[in-house]
């Protein structure tokens, strides 16, 4: 028989999302594939996850971090930003940004942290145009 591709079960994830619990998903998923011995193959299916719930049902989920907690202003900028239909936000509150926020959705990426702009900086200066 042959092995399902990481969309098809990507696919039946999403489906399986729909009509039972997420904790009772994550275990059919963590059993299926240490039985399979796919167990690598985690991220990558629910990257696949990701974009196809984006695709089907516009839904966006983006990892969010900041040096201190947001604002309900903030995060509904940051949502109006991404575009979808319906956005989650999984904001981490991180010391290390300094300040400025950073965003990761899918495949966008938007750093405005503090870090992020003086590397910018150090860039400029060393390799001025």
């Amino acid at each position: 028989m042959a092995r399902p591709s990481r969309k098809t079960i990507a696919s039946a994830v999403l489906g399986d999302l729909k009509t039972k619990s997420a904790q009772l998903v994550a275990k059919e998923l963590a059993a299926y594939l240490i039985e399979e011995r796919r167990s690598r193959e985690l991220e990558a299916i629910m990257r696949d996850v990701e974009v196809l719930r984006y695709a089907q049902d516009g839904v966006l989920e983006a990892q969010v971090t900041s040096v201190h907690e947001l604002s309900a202003q903030t995060k509904r900028d940051i949502a109006h930003l991404l575009k979808a239909k319906h956005v989650i936000l999984d904001v981490d509150v991180n010391p290390d940004v300094i300040g400025g926020v950073r965003v990761l959705a899918l495949d966008s990426q938007l750093d405005l942290s503090a870090a992020s702009k003086l590397n910018q900086l150090k860039h400029a200066l060393v390799n001025p145009t």
